[in-house]
C-alpha cells in the first residue's frame, strides 16, 4: 500500500516538474530572441555611429576642430560651424551611451540565460534522477506482487476468514444493540405506566380532597344554622352551644389533616425521567459535535483500513465490507473514549479480542481488539477516559496492533471519518 502511494507521489511530482520544465524553455527561448533582437540593435547602433565618424574625419573635422571653425567665410559660416560642431559632440556622447546600455543590457541576458540554461540542466538531472527512483520503486513493487500472487490463496483465505470475524462481530453487535433497544423500550413503557398510575393516584386524592371539603362546607353550614337558633334560647344552654362548637372544631381539625396528606413521587419515575433528560442531552451534544470529535487514540492517527467496501491493495479481486475504520497504533497503546456516555457491553469476540460498546444516548461507539479492559458494563465514562490497550492483530499481514472503531446511530453504520476531527 505504501509502495503504491509513493509511486503515485512521485509521478505527480514528475509532471508538475515537467510542467515546470516547459515553462523554463518558453523563458529561455523568449530570452534568447530578446539577445538576438538587442544584438542586431547594437550592430545597426554601433555601424551608425562609426561611418558617422569616419565620415568627419575624412572631412578633417575631428583633426582640427579650431581651425574648421576660423576656415570659415565669415562670421555667420564661423557661429554655424560651431553650433554645427557642438551639436555632433553631444549626439556623439547620446550614441555612446545609448551603445553602453546596449551592452549591458545585452551582458545581463546573456546571464540570465547561463542562469536560467544551469536551472534548466539541474532540474533535468533531478527528473532523471526521479525517474530512475521510480523505476528502482516500480521494479521492486512488481516484485512484491509477483510474490503476494504467489501467495494469493493464503491471502485469500486470511480475507475471508477476517470477513467471516467481522459479519459474526456485526451481529453479536446488532444483537446486543436490540437488546438494548428491547429493554430501553421495556423501561419506557414501565416509567410511562408508572406515570400514569401517578397522575390516577393524584386524581384519585383531588377527588377525595373535593369531597372531604364539600363535607366540611355542609356541616359548617348546618353549624352555623344550629347556632343561630340557639342563640334564641335561654341562657343557661349557652354552655351546652360551646361544648357542640369544640366538638365541631375537633372535626374540623381532623378533616385539615387529611388534606395534608399528599402523594410522594415514585423515586423510580423521577430517576427515570433524570435518565431520560441525560440520555437526550448526550445525543444532542453527540450529534452537534459532529466532524470534531477526537480519534479514539493520542497523536495522530494511520487508518490503514477505511469504511465500505474497500479493495486489496494488491489483490484487486478480493473485497472487503468495513463497518468502521481500522487504525494502526503502538502495541499496547491507550484507548480512550471520545464522548461522555455508559458503557453499555464487554465482551469477547474470536479475531477482535476484547470489545467494548459504549452509548451515548442513541449514537453508539465500537472500540475492538483490546487486549486489557479498563472499565465494566452499566459505568459512565468522561471524554478521554482510558477503556483498554490495543492488542496485536493476529490476522495482519505485518502482526501490527490494530484498532477497529466503529460509530453506529443505533443499527444505522455511519462512517467514523466524517464525525473525527480532521
Amino acid at each position: 500500500m505504501r509502495v503504491e502511494e509513493e509511486i503515485s507521489e512521485l509521478d505527480i511530482l514528475i509532471k508538475k516538474e515537467q510542467i515546470s520544465l516547459d515553462s523554463l524553455d518558453k523563458v529561455i527561448k523568449l530570452t534568447q530572441d530578446s539577445i538576438c533582437k538587442l544584438s542586431e540593435n547594437l550592430k545597426v547602433l554601433s555601424d551608425k555611429y562609426i561611418a558617422t565618424l569616419r565620415h568627419h574625419q575624412q572631412n578633417g573635422h575631428y583633426d582640427s576642430p579650431l581651425s574648421y571653425i576660423f576656415a570659415a567665410e565669415n562670421f555667420r559660416q564661423a557661429l554655424r560651424r560651431y553650433r554645427n560642431l557642438k551639436q555632433f559632440a553631444k549626439w556623439r556622447t547620446v550614441k555612446a551611451h545609448e551603445i553602453d546600455m546596449l551592452k549591458v543590457s545585452l551582458e545581463q541576458k546573456e546571464s540570465n540565460l547561463s542562469s536560467l540554461k544551469r536551472q534548466q540542466e539541474t532540474r533535468i538531472s533531478e527528473l532523471e534522477n526521479k525517474k530512475e527512483r521510480l523505476t528502482e520503486t516500480k521494479s521492486l513493487n512488481d516484485k512484491l506482487i509477483a510474490s503476494l500472487k504467489k501467495k494469493g490463496n493464503e491471502i485469500k483465505k486470511i480475507m475471508t476468514q477476517k470477513q467471516k470475524e467481522l459479519q459474526a462481530l456485526d451481529k453479536e453487535l446488532e444483537k446486543l444493540i436490540a437488546e438494548e433497544q428491547a429493554r430501553i423500550e421495556r423501561e419506557r413503557k414501565l416509567a410511562e405506566e408508572r406515570r400514569k398510575a401517578a397522575e390516577a393516584e393524584s386524581i384519585r386524592i383531588a377527588e377525595e380532597r373535593k369531597l372531604l371539603e364539600a363535607k366540611r362546607l355542609e356541616e359548617e353550614k348546618q353549624l352555623a344554622e344550629k347556632i343561630k337558633k340557639e342563640k334564641e334560647k335561654e341562657k343557661k344552654k349557652q354552655s351546652k352551644k360551646v361544648d357542640k362548637k369544640e366538638q365541631k372544631n375537633k372535626s374540623t381539625e381532623q378533616n385539615e389533616k387529611v388534606l395534608e396528606v399528599s402523594p410522594s413521587s415514585p423515586k423510580s419515575t423521577v430517576s427515570n425521567a433524570l435518565t431520560s433528560r441525560s440520555a437526550v442531552q448526550i445525543s444532542q451534544g453527540f450529534r452537534s459535535a459532529k466532524g470534531s470529535l477526537p480519534y479514539p487514540i493520542d497523536g495522530k492517527p494511520r487508518v490503514i483500513r477505511h469504511f465500505g467496501r474497500q479493495k486489496h491493495p494488491q489483490l484487486p479481486l478480493i473485497e472487503t465490507d468495513n463497518p468502521g475504520i481500522d487504525i494502526l497504533v503502538k502495541e499496547g497503546e491507550l484507548v480512550r473514549a471520545i464522548y461522555e456516555g455508559t458503557v453499555s457491553a464487554v465482551f469477547k469476540q474470536p479475531g477482535y479480542n476484547n470489545i467494548v460498546m459504549i452509548r451515548h444516548g442513541d449514537y453508539l461507539t465500537i472500540y475492538a481488539n483490546l487486549l486489557t479492559i479498563d472499565v465494566h458494563r452499566d459505568q459512565r465514562v468522561a471524554p478521554g477516559q482510558s477503556l483498554g490497550t490495543v492488542a496485536v492483530d493476529g490476522d495482519d499481514e505485518e502482526g501490527r496492533a490494530v484498532l477497529h472503531f466503529e460509530i453506529r446511530h443505533e443499527k444505522d453504520k455511519e462512517n467514523p471519518e466524517n464525525w473525527l476531527k480532521k
